[in-house]
């Protein structure tokens, strides 16, 4: 790694980082402006301007920003923060140029018309209600702050209150635009394949004249709030929630990496201490700690999702006396160096690849002046002793200085309505014409299939017992991914089981004959690693990023997890328990509910949609998950793939030593049960009192895995909803406003497919949204894609395929899944060769077989 960093005359501080496993770049331009920054004057402003910095400027529309983002195949978003506002972009780097020019443009000309302020209002709406009004957690946590400070910004939500949002016009914003949007409160990080001094001399290029503006702005650092607060909200949800907190001192403090190690201890992962006490009681669904990584004011927070039934006063207790027990017990050096590894080796992991890179080097400068600053953290943690630890839990974990914050479920009533909207396309909202399809140059080069496979340099072996093994090793990262694919497939769950899978692959993490939960999981843990495994329709797949060095422990762990999994009577049981107390949670979410319910209206007969139930969960039994798992998965149903830094030959005899007992069991797998997709068309509306906002999900029937019209489909569906600048984000979100979140996906299984349109928006606007899309889909059925559609939705595929190459997860994920479902590795080149090989006729022809078929909608939110 080399790393270049200058200041520009005009202020703009630049790092550049060469870093990488392929020719991709990660681009991140920070600004010291978010909620803390503000005031009653400008409340939510810095992040309403993060929302219109995307609508346009002088020199390029918003649809154009989109299109070049598209066309590249990157990834751009943004976030505001309470101290900083950072806009990323991820693209090949051989693109970079493109995004440091749309990122100086708008840092010095965004255009803030009125007519789009007032739409971007109504967005901004929504994903307040959305995040901060309909979600549980959400109001929970803005009543915290709100209690927990006097005087402070920080107290305040990041977008701001309704009526704030309400008022926002032109001239105020542009105001605290061009008092925050300059070089001279600004940092730009690139990391990625890239030449440092070619990087660097571009950045000059395209800033270097822009004027200085004000200089950086300083967040006030303290807060007059102190003492012991409570605060009881009423919500309609399900399940109680508590959050207990302790004002924490910022980032800079010397203590700040103290109390983030006592938040590891608390409740980072399986093994924490607070998940043994609150979560494997039954008492709390989830638990987490965490502390805010600020210049000014921050928390140090305990969180947890409540049981039905659970006492808060119980929980808040245990919570208390494990605070009080680190400031009054210090931790022995064991346990000390094992939070010392699970910080280093979290640093390693989150840090290898561009992105990660990016994002820690920006938000130490934007927040704290110091590129350095994770380092620096993870040194102080590093000479931290027991006895250091406890002083700073005695002096910032007062129990005299809590702040208490309970939320009491009032429920949600649900309740299915005859459909309200015609089958038929509307004809009083109809989709322009013009989709603003400005001609964004796409040379031909980056409409050519790749000629290198995801898979390049892998070797493939079987072990005796059948179970594929797929090795790629690469040394650009200290780190390594193990990822593996077996056979637990919710489509193969016996009828009234729906949830086994879900039972099953839970049960799996509660260890061995030898190694109860806390343990087994802490194997993992304690050397800062995750395991990422959860159940789908045709199979399960897991996945494991570390450090190098302990791939060895992984390797036994997945072995243990897949081949010797205990199924205790009482794990089981506490499982499926769980898995019911989640059921209630699931019913709280809008999106949730829409979405179990369309999957009943798409499977004929609604029985095999797979959609758990109370009934059924409850009579899963551990004879039940035990015979599941036998005959679902087993060595000839499985592949293990690992990627990164090993030596290959050390590494193949680590695993045939670990799998090469697992025997393959006696007779077949489980039959598949697969619903048909109905012929006639159906739509309902769920009502859900209580509820601001209502998600609305449309699917048609779509081609099953690796059918010939896949790939058209493919091209279709990123017409019609892969982004801004597709046909729905420009019609629903940039045009209209109304949806935050919009887009379409297909997805297929070997037996069948969906495209599926979503969104979310408020009640009074599900009618039209739901014609938009209606008659969207009526328009693509009938005449297609351009030209100009099918090259832009082409280049971004394909140059998405390089994205895919820049970290080892993706890569392990890609080849565990392609081994499982019998493709040849180089299935990514050869699908993509097809697609690139498809005319506007081909996909115009594929939609016209598919998108005329039934539609299916369901809306789940507020009643008229």
């Amino acid at each position: 790694m080399s790393r270049v960093s200058a200041t520009l005359p005009n202020g703009l501080e630049v790092l550049v980082e060469r870093v990488g496993l392929a020719p991709v770049a990660a681009v991140v331009a920070a600004y010291r402006a978010g909620s803390g920054l503000e005031g009653p004057h400008n409340r939510g402003y810095s992040h309403f301007l993060e929302h219109m910095l995307f609508k346009g400027t002088r020199r390029r529309t918003s649809s154009e920003f989109w299109q070049i983002i598209q066309r590249d195949g990157g990834i751009a978003n943004a976030y505001t923060a309470r101290d900083a506002t950072a806009y990323f972009e991820v693209v090949p780097a051989s693109r970079l140029e493109d995004v440091l020019d749309l990122e100086a443009d708008r840092m010095c000309n965004a255009l803030l018309d009125p007519d789009d302020i007032a739409s971007e209002r109504s967005v901004v709406l929504e994903e307040r209600r959305t995040s901060c009004v309909d979600s549980p957690s959400g109001a929970l946590d803005e009543a915290l702050h709100l209690a927990a400070f006097d005087r402070h910004p920080v107290r305040h939500p990041i977008l701001g209150y309704e009526s704030d949002i309400s008022a926002f016009e032109e001239g105020p914003l542009r105001r605290h635009y061009e008092e925050f949007y300059s070089p001279g409160n600004a940092f730009l990080v690139v990391a990625g394949g890239v030449d440092p001094g070619e990087v660097m001399r571009a950045v000059e290029r395209f800033f270097s004249r822009i004027p200085p503006g004000a200089g950086r702005r300083k967040m006030e650092t303290s807060d007059p709030a102190t003492g012991l607060r409570t605060v009881t909200l009423e919500h309609p949800s399900n399940l109680p929630r508590l959050s207990v907190a302790w004002r924490a001192p910022a980032g800079t403090h010397e203590d700040w990496p103290l109390l983030d190690m006592a938040a590891t201890w608390l409740a980072a992962g399986r093994s924490s201490r607070l998940e043994e006490l609150l979560v494997q009681t039954g008492a709390a669904l989830s638990v987490s700690a965490s502390l805010s990584p600020s210049a000014g004011p921050g928390l140090f927070a305990v969180r947890a999702t409540l049981s039905p039934g659970t006492d808060s006063d119980e929980v808040l207790g245990i919570i208390e006396r494990e605070t009080e027990a680190l400031a009054s017990e210090p931790l022995t050096e064991k346990q000390m160096e094992e939070i010392r590894v699970q910080h280093r080796s979290v640093r390693i992991i989150s840090s290898s690849g561009p992105a990660g890179l990016a994002g820690e080097v920006s938000l130490g400068l934007a927040m704290f002046g110091d590129p350095r600053h994770h380092e620096k953290m993870i040194e102080r943690i590093d000479r931290t002793g027991a006895e250091d630890l406890a002083r700073a839990c005695r002096r910032w974990l007062d129990p005299g200085e809590r702040i208490v914050a309970r939320l009491v479920p009032t429920g949600v009533r649900s309740r299915p309505e005859a459909p309200g909207i015609e089958s038929a396309v509307r004809e009083d909202v109809a989709v322009p014409d013009d989709l603003d399809l400005l001609g964004v140059e796409i040379p031909g080069d980056m409409l050519k299939p790749p000629s290198r496979s995801i898979s390049e340099g892998c070797a493939e072996s079987v072990l005796e017992n059948g179970m594929r093994v797929l090795l790629l090793e690469d040394r650009t990262f200290p780190t390594a991914c193990v990822a593996f694919a077996t056979g637990i497939a919710s489509e193969e769950e016996p009828e009234g089981l729906e949830g086994l899978a879900d039972v099953t692959v839970e049960s799996m993490h509660y260890g061995t004959e030898d190694q109860r939960y806390v343990e087994f999981n802490g194997r993992l843990e304690k050397r800062g690693a995750n395991l990422d495994f959860t159940a789908g329709a045709e199979h399960s797949q897991g996945s494991i990023m570390l450090v190098g060095k302990d791939l060895k422990e992984a390797v036994s762990f997945v072995s243990d997890l897949l081949a010797r999994p205990a199924f205790r009577e009482e794990d089981v049981a506490r499982v499926v328990e769980e898995k019911l107390v989640a059921l209630g949670r699931r019913r709280e979410s809008p999106f949730s509910v829409a979405v179990d319910e369309l999957w009943r209206l798409t499977s004929d007969p609604p029985s095999m949609a797979g959609i758990p139930s109370e009934e059924s969960v409850r009579s899963i039994t551990p004879d039940a998950v035990r015979e599941f798992h036998r005959a679902s998965c087993r060595p000839s149903r499985t592949t293990l793939a690992v990627v990164g830094r090993f030596d290959r030959r050390a590494v193949l005899a680590t695993i045939e030593e670990a799998f090469g007992s697992w025997a393959e069991p006696d007779g077949p797998p489980p039959v598949t049960r697969c619903a048909a997709m109905p012929r006639d068309p159906a739509e309902i509306r769920i009502t859900m009192e209580g509820r601001t906002q209502s998600a609305l999900l449309l699917a048609v029937p779509a081609p099953p895995m690796d059918h010939p019209d896949s790939p058209a489909i493919a091209l279709a569906n990123a017409v019609l909803g892969d982004g801004m600048s597709s046909r729905l984000g420009a019609a629903v979100r940039e045009r209209r406003g109304l949806a935050y979140e919009v887009g379409s996906e297909v997805i297929a299984t070997r037996s069948r497919g969906r495209l599926l349109v979503y969104l979310a928006t408020s009640g009074n606007g599900t009618d039209e949204s739901l014609a938009l899309v209606r008659s969207e889909l009526a328009r693509m059925a009938s005449e297609g894609v351009t030209e100009a559609e099918l090259r832009l939705a082409a280049a971004s595929i394909l140059s998405k395929h390089t994205m895919a190459l820049m970290d080892y997860e993706p890569i392990a994920g890609y080849l565990a899944e392609c081994s499982f479902l019998g493709r040849p590795l180089s299935y990514d080149v050869s699908e993509l060769s097809r697609m690139s090989a498809l005319t506007p006729a081909d996909v115009t022809s594929a939609c016209s077989r598919w998108m005329k078929g039934p539609q299916f909608a369901c809306t789940a939110g507020p009643g008229e």
